[in-house]
């Protein structure tokens, strides 16, 4: 059978009760359309889930003092980034693979670069973090600039808690 067969994809972990209406259907769609558009929607789902993000914080938390707003690139850079890279896709792979029998990192990497359009924009970033230096550099330091923000207004607010006496 060809890659663009007809032949529906099961997609696991989801079920449909019967008072569940199909509002849209493509019968056009190939395997490879339907098993893109399947790891994109499970790619959403673990995304914003609370394990990722504390995962992808914590990293960016542990590193972010290393960069600064520069065109000069330090050497202990490229390390950082070559760690980031494994992390997260170590990560999307184990649970990519886990929903979708057969999924391959490899092969949806490379059918990304085809359907950029068909990808939400903060996803298709976070995913280009993997593999462009300089949009994981751009990650970090926005990272960095909204932590610092985040300590500016917490103590800010902290201000209003004080209470100065005088002896």
């Amino acid at each position: 059978m060809s890659a663009d067969s007809q032949e529906p994809i099961m997609i696991h972990d989801m079920e449909m009760s019967s008072a569940e209406e199909v509002l849209a259907c493509n019968t056009t769609a190939t395997k490879a359309d339907q098993l893109f558009d399947t790891a994109v929607g499970h790619l959403q789902e673990i995304a914003i889930t609370p394990d990722f993000q504390q995962t992808r914080d914590r990293y960016l938390a542990q590193f972010a003092h290393e960069f600064d707003d520069s065109e000069e690139n330090k050497l202990q850079y490229m390390p950082i980034f070559k760690d980031w890279t494994t992390l997260i896709e170590s990560y999307l792979e184990t649970h990519l693979t886990k929903a979708i029998p057969g999924f391959k990192m490899l092969d949806f990497i490379q059918s990304i670069a085809q359907r950029q359009d068909q990808i939400d924009t903060e996803l298709f970033d976070m995913l280009a973090s993997l593999a462009d230096f300089s949009t994981f550099k751009e990650e970090i330091l926005f990272y960095k600039q909204a932590q610092a923000q985040q300590q500016s207004q917490g103590l800010q607010d902290m201000s209003s808690c004080f209470v100065v006496h005088s002896m």
